[in-house]
């Protein structure tokens, strides 16, 4: 079971403990709307990162990855994940691509959708 707090320290020890990674969900087991964007998501500040589509509706869905680089909400558009009927895709981003946040927008309704990001 995930658990967080507040640390207050200087960033000088949080560098003494590695390199940071995490993981979330922008939906976990929802029911999702076409062309209704996911809420933003950090990417900064992490080498490795992966994002995992699942989904359990009947016909393939698409799935449009949006950036916004510089963190001042102009959303572009990174590529497209089509993931078939009942189904299941990932993408591998190239090591060390950044952008400040991440959002993804399904291309029609889905149910039963997840949509994790692991960063390392």
């Amino acid at each position: 079971q995930p658990q967080s707090n507040l640390l207050f320290t200087n960033i000088d020890e949080l560098w003494k403990w590695g390199k940071p990674s995490g993981f979330g969900c922008l939906w976990r087991d929802e029911d999702i709307k076409a062309n209704i964007p996911s809420d933003p998501y950090l990417m900064y500040g992490f080498d490795k990162k992966i994002i995992h589509f699942v989904h359990s509706a009947q016909a393939d869905i698409e799935f449009k990855i949006e950036i916004d680089l510089l963190g001042d909400g102009k959303w572009a558009l990174y590529q497209i994940i089509k993931v078939p009927a009942n189904g299941y895709k990932y993408h591998i981003f190239p090591e060390g691509y950044s952008a400040q946040w991440i959002r993804v927008v399904p291309m029609q309704n889905a149910s039963n959708v997840t949509v994790e990001l692991i960063y390392n």
